[in-house]
C-alpha cells in the first residue's frame, strides 16, 4: 500500500522516472496485479513510452487478444455477421453483439488505444 501511494505521489508531482521505477517494482512484487500494471502503464504513458506501455499490457495479459474477442463474439450466437443471433444486441442490425468488456479490461483497452494513436499505429488499436 505504501509503495502504491509512493507511485501515485511521484506521478502527481511529475516525477515520471521515479514513478516508473517504483511501479515496475510494485508489478514484480504483486505478480502482475491489474491495478499495479495499470499504474505502471500510466506512468509509462506520462513518460511518452507508448510502445513500452503496450508491451507491458500484453506481457501481463491485460489486453484481450484478437482470439479472445473473436471467441466472445462466437459465444453470443454465431459469427456476428447476419442472421440475428442472440446475445447482447437488440437485433436491429441483424447481428449479435459481444458481451461488454469489464471495467478493468476497458481501462487497459482505452490506455492501449491512446498509446497506439500517439505512435500512429492505427491498425494495432484493440
Amino acid at each position: 500500500a505504501r509503495l502504491r501511494a509512493l507511485v501515485k505521489d511521484c506521478m502527481a508531482k511529475g516525477s515520471v522516472g521515479s514513478a516508473e521505477f517504483f511501479a515496475d517494482k510494485l508489478v514484480t512484487l504483486s505478480a502482475g496485479a491489474a491495478d499495479d500494471v495499470y499504474l505502471l502503464t500510466r506512468s509509462l504513458f506520462m513518460g511518452r513510452q507508448f510502445q513500452r506501455a503496450v508491451w507491458v499490457m500484453r506481457k501481463w495479459k491485460k489486453l484481450p487478444s484478437f482470439e479472445e474477442r473473436f471467441e466472445r463474439l462466437l459465444a453470443v450466437g454465431g459469427s456476428g455477421i447476419g442472421g440475428g443471433g442472440g446475445g447482447g444486441g437488440d437485433g436491429r442490425f441483424g447481428h449479435a453483439m459481444p458481451p461488454p468488456l469489464s471495467a478493468s479490461e476497458l481501462r487497459f483497452v482505452h490506455l492501449a488505444t491512446q498509446c497506439l494513436v500517439e505512435c500512429k499505429e492505427w491498425d494495432e488499436c484493440p
